[in-house]
C-alpha cells in the first residue's frame, strides 16, 4: 500500500538526517530532510484515513505514528528557537528513528474499526490531550539529555517550560479519561493498568516541578529525574499496552 511506502520513506529521512548530523559540517539540505520526515509520515496517515474513511487514531499503532510525526515537527520548531548545541537534533532524530522503526516493525497490523467506545467526543479530547502531553515530555527528555551533556541555562529553561505544557496535557488526559470512563464503563476510575501508570507519569513530572520550585535539588539532578520520568512514560504508552491486560486494549 502507498501508506507503507510513505512510512518507510519517513523512516529513511529520519535516518539520513541523523547520519548527516554526526558530521562536523551542517548541510543546508538537512533542514529539508527534517521537514520531509514528518511530512511523509502524515501523508501516509492521510492515505490511511482516506482508505478506511475515518480519522487514523483508533489504535496504539496509529496514535504512535501521529506522535512521531508531531515530534518530528517539534524538532523543526526547536531548531528555529535554539541555535546552540546540535546534540538536541541528533538525539531527537535518533529517538524518532528508533521509535518509528519499532512502531512499524512490532505494532503494525490490520486496521482497527472504530469501536462504539471510540466514537465518544471524550475519546477525541482524551487523545488530543495525550498528544500534547507526550509530545512535550518527549522533547523535554531530549533537552534533559543535552543538559546533562553540556550545561546550558537556555536548555534547562526550555525543558522546564515543556514540562509545564506536558503536565497541562497530562491533567486534561486524566480528566477527559475519567469522563470517558464514566460514559463507557459507568465509573470514573477502574484501576486499569493504563490509568494507574498514567497517574504515575503525572506524579513523576509533578515531582520534577516541585523540586524545581523548591530548589531542593540541583538542575543536573532534575534533568536526571526528567529522563527517568520519560522511561515511566514510555512504559505507560507501550509497556502497559503490550505487556499487561486491561480495558485500554485498542
Amino acid at each position: 500500500m502507498m501508506e507503507n511506502y510513505l512510512y518507510d520513506l519517513s523512516l529513511a529521512f529520519f535516518g539520513l538526517n541523523f547520519i548527516f548530523s554526526l558530521l562536523k559540517r551542517e548541510y543546508k539540505f538537512m533542514l529539508l530532510l527534517q521537514v520531509l520526515a514528518p511530512c511523509t509520515l502524515f501523508l501516509g496517515l492521510i492515505c490511511r484515513g482516506l482508505v478506511y474513511t475515518r480519522f487514523p487514531m483508533a489504535s496504539l499503532y496509529e496514535f504512535s505514528l501521529v506522535l512521531v510525526g508531531l515530534f518530528g515537527f517539534g524538532l523543526v520548531v526547536l531548531r528555529q528557537f535554539y541555535q546552540g548545541e546540535k546534540w538536541i537534533f541528533r538525539l531527537g532524530d535518533l529517538l524518532a528513528m528508533v521509535t518509528l522503526g519499532f512502531v512499524l516493525g512490532y505494532l503494525a497490523g490490520n486496521p482497527v474499526s472504530l469501536l462504539p467506545a471510540l466514537q465518544s467526543p471524550w475519546f477525541f479530547s482524551h487523545i488530543l490531550s495525550a498528544l500534547v502531553a507526550y509530545l512535550a515530555f518527549a522533547l523535554a527528555f531530549i533537552l534533559a539529555l543535552v543538559f546533562l551533556l553540556k550545561k546550558e541555562e537556555v536548555v534547562y529553561r526550555l525543558m522546564i517550560n515543556l514540562i509545564y505544557f506536558g503536565l497541562l496535557g497530562q491533567t486534561l488526559l486524566l480528566v477527559t479519561g475519567s469522563l470517558w470512563a464514566l460514559e463507557t464503563w459507568g465509573r470514573f476510575w477502574a484501576w486499569d493498568p493504563k490509568e494507574v501508570w498514567a497517574l504515575l507519569t503525572y506524579l513523576a513530572y509533578a515531582t520534577v516541578l516541585h523540586f524545581h520550585f523548591t530548589a531542593y535539588l540541583s538542575k543536573r539532578s532534575l534533568a536526571k529525574m526528567v529522563a527517568v520520568s520519560f522511561v515511566i512514560l514510555v512504559f505507560t504508552l507501550f509497556g502497559v499496552s503490550l505487556g499487561l491486560t486491561g480495558l485500554h486494549s485498542y
